[in-house]
């Protein structure tokens, strides 16, 4: 039952459009209150249309139910928010983009990406 809790959660928060909150919210104002937090963030960067993406979010929202209440993570469209991708200088997706607690980047990866290469990085910044 907990499992299918879970995969529910999930699916909701994949449909949702892209943020952390998933009620197709404002995904600037969703990292900007993110990277303020005091908690690791991980952004992941994708495009509804991009296959590497559709893969890696999953990945990405399981990582996201696993560390919930200490490290953030928000999705960002690039289609909808493309002053977020020349702010962050996006070049492909997916693109997931770490910052440590002080809201500084620290490590990115461009193109699908292991879960335990993510998990290391989130855990390295939670140190």
């Amino acid at each position: 039952m907990k499992k299918l809790l879970a995969l529910s959660l999930l699916l909701l928060i994949l449909a949702s459009g892209c943020t952390s909150k998933g009620g197709g919210g404002n995904a600037e104002e969703e990292l900007s209150q993110a990277l303020h937090s005091g908690k690791p963030t991980l952004v992941m960067f994708y495009a509804t249309w991009c296959n590497p993406c559709k893969l890696e979010k999953p990945i990405i929202g399981e990582i996201q139910l696993e560390y919930a209440g200490r490290a953030n993570v928000v999705y960002v469209d690039v289609d909808r928010y493309p002053r977020l991708v020349s702010h962050y200088g996006i070049r492909g997706t997916p693109t997931m983009m770490f910052f440590d607690s002080h809201g500084r980047p620290v490590k990115t990866f461009v193109g699908y990406t292991p879960k335990p290469q993510l998990v290391a990085t989130l855990e390295a910044l939670m140190r």
